[in-house]
Order: C-alpha cells, then structure tokens, then sequence
C-alpha cells in the first residue's frame, strides 16, 4: 500500500527545482533592481556633499528648463535639440545629435573660479561628467564657456588627435585616452589655479589619464553643452549625464597640493561601482588643433 500522502511528496519534491529557479530569479532581480537604486541614491548625494557651483542631472521631460541641482540657481537658459530624459547612467541624461547645444545660466571665469577676485583663493576648479559618446570623430566638444568680458575655449573635447581632451588656455592639450564608443564613462577634469602655467589633469574612470600645463584665460560667459562655444560647429554626437562644476580640485579639496583627500575614486566607484571598467591608454600624437 502506497504511504500516505506520497503522491504530494512526489509532487512536491518534482517543483523544488522550479520554485527554487524562480525564487533565485526574482531575489536576484530584486538584488540588482535595489542596487541600481542605491547607485543612483549615492551618487548624487556625493556630489550634492562635495558642494559643486553647479549641477546638473537631466532628469527633466521636454519642455521643462533643466535645472541647477546644486541650489545656486544657475538653470539653463537655452536646450537647442538636447533630447532629455533619455536613459542616462544614473537616472535620465541628455541626448546631443550633432546639432544641438545647451546654454547654462553658469559663468564661472576659469581664472576665478570662487568669483573673489583674480589675486584671491586657491582659482582651482574642476568639471565632473558621465559620458557616452556615439561618434569618434575629432573635434568634438561638450564642454565649453562664451566669451562674455574674455576668450572663452573648448574646455572638453575630443581633439583633433581623437583623444579626450581640452583647449583651455588657447591650446590642445590632449588626454591619454581615447573616447569609449557606445560605453559609458565617468570623466573628471582639474585645473589647479594661479597666475601662471599651472597644471590640468584627466581622471577616466578613477585613473588618472594624462596632465598638462597651460596658463589660464578670462572668460565670464556662459558655460555650453555639446557645441563649440558659438553654437554653429564642432557639435558632440552622444550622450551626457550628471554634470557638475566645483570651485576646487575634486584630486585636492583643501589645495594643500596632498592628493590623499582626493575624492575622484569616490565619486567613480559611485558611478560606476567598484568594479570600474578599464582606462585603455593610447599615447596621443602632436597636436594640430587651432
């Protein structure tokens, strides 16, 4: 005579694999859905705790202004075809097809950047963004200031040498990476300030990609996304995301030139998490950019 209840037992012990491969399936799910969560969550606070001038996060719909997130109030004042609340890496971002700029309500003067005056302060600064280009092609820019009462430059690019970069100063001075297409990358540029040559130097990712020394030139127009500064040429095809300004060196918050307290890893690893893709170097040829 069968036991009693066997054929449950049979039942039962049939569905263990199929309730343990559904139950695996949704806690992991659940698992990755609250770390993206806690990714997103963090790295904004990180920004917001480091103080930035300016921050912006793109998490607007269209017909929106995009908003200074840092409570300074420097809003954009124009979006010409910046496609927004596409998927960026954290959260929504700003798509640039090739034709579009944005103008931000910001007018940081690269030679003083605390607005205390030029012989004043530390006049170090950074710029923070997360980015995935489309396109390798040179000369593309998505960072850049107008003139105003000075020479505005093309602050971040990809030069003429295909290679992250900046024109800051008048001249290129180019990174050691090339840009990743289709993938994401969190890139940081500091620019530690003075009266003469002074230093600039590329993070990718949390390594350090390259240095250069330029001497700084005042401009107090607004800062651009995604063209040159006039809005009529070397327009950016890709993606941007988290965009920030600071008026110190995210490498040495205190300006004491002891890069210990740098935060540059922080705030990579919170983009991208620890498990940060590689930094490819390639070793940039002579520059021929005007």
């Amino acid at each position: 005579m069968p036991f009693p209840g066997g054929r449950l037992l049979l039942d039962f012990d049939r569905r263990i694999p199929l309730r343990i491969t559904f139950y695996g399936l949704l806690a992991l799910s659940l698992c990755i859905a609250a770390l993206e969560w806690a990714r997103e969550q963090t790295f904004d606070q990180i920004v917001l705790e480091s103080k930035p001038i300016a921050y912006y996060r793109f998490e607007e719909v269209e017909g929106e202004t995009i908003t200074d997130s840092s409570g300074n109030g420097f809003d954009a004042l124009i979006n010409m075809n910046g496609i927004l609340r596409v998927d960026g890496l954290v959260g929504g971002g700003i798509q640039f097809s090739g034709d579009g700029m944005v103008v931000l309500g910001l007018t940081m003067n690269p030679t003083d950047p605390e607005g205390d005056g030029l012989n004043e302060g530390l006049n170090d600064f950074s710029i923070e963004l997360l980015i995935q280009p489309n396109s390798d092609a040179p000369q593309q820019v998505f960072v850049a200031q107008m003139n105003g009462t000075g020479y505005g430059r093309s602050n971040l690019l990809i030069t003429a040498n295909g290679q992250y970069g900046s024109f800051l100063g008048g001249e290129t001075t180019d990174s050691d990476v090339a840009p990743f297409v289709g993938t994401w990358n969190h890139l940081i540029f500091t620019y530690d300030g003075g009266l003469g040559w002074e230093t600039m130097r590329f993070y990718i990712n949390g390594d350090l990609a390259g240095t250069g020394f330029l001497l700084p030139e005042s401009a107090d127009g607004n800062w651009v996304l995604g063209s040159h500064k006039g809005g009529a040429i070397q327009f950016f095809t890709g993606l941007l995301d988290e965009v920030a300004f600071y008026d110190f060196r995210l490498d040495d918050p205190d300006g004491d030139d002891d890069t210990s307290d740098s935060l540059v890893l922080t705030h990579a690893e919170a983009a991208l998490g620890t498990d940060r893709p590689p930094t490819l170097s390639r070793s940039p040829a002579q520059s021929t950019a005007r």
